[in-house]
């Protein structure tokens, strides 16, 4: 399951709920923003970098930790970080991040590093870690899911450097070269050889350089073989992919358009739309559009041509990011659970607590998760109201919901229809920072409302608060799943 985002209820609630053991330091300021993970220590042989050490952090000797510890805290295989030296509390073994337990986390508390949960108490750290990174006092946000990594120096997610976990071609410096040619050729995310300055040509079978050019084929050509020479760089003249023979599209009055004989009204050719071959302007209510699109007749849907929009599409089209979101409706709830005896087994709780003891998102976790259902699918149900990071709210939120009121139900209940609502219509690189936003805006109410779980996780729910667990996810889904499901 998706780690989704830290909600910013979670910090509103617990600022107000939990008293620190003592405030850390706040300004974070001159520390050396490394980001790290891994508490056993790694003796693989090779360079100790993000490929050889990918959940984990490089010691000063080279060697990759686990990231977890106090003085080699870190993910991602960059450097450690030495927590202590560095003034900071802890080492967040969740989100493998150094950082302190404050009362309040925001902008003026934070604003060197991003706000997260630490054993049940609201925490300040560094915001480098890939699974928790950002500044300026807001949510950390988790890079993984997107599959991105943190840049230490920007604290802000970004696209992963070009190397043999992501790039199946070559690397040319941080870009990934997925057609191979003989300027550009190599394999395995390793960097690309210029086979032309040796006097040789690309072997995109094996990524190596040869002086024997290769029989063009399907598997050794993501072009078009004209004759015995693979053509990766298409004309209107020699168009086709996957190996096949290069076609001449303008033997057919059409020309090539990312490997097929097209009409010549297209992207490439048409800044307006296009229909029946012609490109058109494409401002009209019957005819409308641009970039090359098929021309759409808005009056079919009792809409008009949105001028204005880029590209132009149908009024009845358009998206709004974040959209408005003035109340929650009076049916949203989080459900109230009820307890379902003789689903899990002890053993299956047991398992439950040893896998997920490193937290939800370790890869022993989701391994549980996906096997537990093929071993006892009762049980996988009835533990999935709890399958969520702490910092997501949610299983908490489901944990207590028979312990507080219909309307605290309520309230909990809108904080996800708000986000979700407000940013369903955002492209997908873009609900994150949306999801964000909104927390801080138009869904706050809903947030601040959230803080009426309070009485309940320190009360007759105790055992649904992870502060009972010292924030061990293993223990807490233990434990909520003996009360539900065993």
């Amino acid at each position: 399951m998706t780690y989704k985002m830290l909600r910013a209820f979670i910090a509103a609630f617990f600022a107000t709920l939990v008293v620190a053991a003592g405030c850390g330091r706040s300004d974070l300021i001159n520390v050396e923003w490394d980001g790290g993970n891994t508490a056993d220590v790694h003796n693989d042989s090779g360079a100790c970098d993000a490929t050889s050490c990918p959940t984990g952090c490089c010691d000063s000797s080279g060697v990759c930790r686990d990231g977890t510890e106090l003085n080699t805290c870190g993910f991602g295989g960059q450097s450690c970080n030495d927590c202590q030296a560095q003034h900071f509390d802890f080492c967040d073994s969740q989100v493998h991040a150094c950082g302190n337990v404050q009362p309040t986390c925001d902008v003026t508390t934070c604003a060197q590093g991003c706000c997260t949960l630490f054993n049940g108490q609201i925490a300040c750290v560094s915001g480098v870690s890939s699974l928790a990174c950002g500044s300026g006092g807001l949510k950390c946000s988790d890079c993984t899911t997107n599959g991105q990594v943190c840049d230490p120096s920007k604290q802000a997610c970004v696209n992963a450097p070009c190397g043999p976990n992501n790039c199946k071609g070559c690397c040319q410096g941080t870009t990934c070269v997925g057609t191979e040619s003989d300027t550009q050729c190599g394999t395995g995310g390793l960097g690309c050889t210029d086979c032309t300055a040796q006097k040789q040509v690309c072997n995109t079978s094996t990524g190596q350089c040869t002086s024997t050019p290769p029989l063009c084929t399907p598997q050794n050509c993501k072009g078009c073989c004209s004759g015995n020479t693979c053509v990766t760089s298409e004309t209107d003249t020699q168009c086709g992919l996957g190996g096949l023979a290069c076609t001449d599209c303008t033997q057919k009055k059409l020309t090539c358009n990312a490997g097929t004989c097209q009409s010549t009204c297209n992207s490439q050719t048409c800044v307006g739309c296009c229909q029946t071959g012609t490109c058109f302007a494409g401002f009209l209510d019957t005819r409308c559009g641009s970039q090359g699109a098929s021309c759409a007749d808005c009056t079919q849907s009792q809409s008009t041509c949105d001028t204005l929009a880029t590209p132009r599409v149908c009024k009845s089209q358009q998206t709004t990011c974040p959209a408005s979101y003035t109340s929650c409706p009076s049916t949203v709830t989080t459900p109230t659970l009820t307890v379902t005896k003789n689903q899990c087994s002890s053993t299956d709780l047991q398992d439950a607590k040893a896998a997920c003891a490193l937290g939800f998102n370790s890869a022993s976790c989701q391994l549980f998760f996906q096997t537990e259902p093929q071993i006892n699918a009762a049980c996988a149900k009835c533990l999935s109201p709890f399958q969520f990071a702490f910092t997501d709210g949610t299983g908490i939120f489901n944990c207590v919901s028979p312990f507080v009121s219909s309307n605290c139900n309520h309230d909990t209940g809108c904080i996800d229809d708000c986000e979700t609502t407000s940013c369903e219509q955002c492209p997908q690189n873009a609900v994150q920072q949306c999801r964000q936003q909104v927390a801080q805006g138009q869904c706050s109410s809903f947030i601040q409302g959230a803080s009426c779980i309070g009485t309940a996780l320190f009360g007759t729910a105790s055992f649904c608060n992870p502060q009972t667990y010292q924030g061990n996810y293993g223990s807490w889904l233990a434990a909520v799943g003996a009360h539900y499901c065993q």
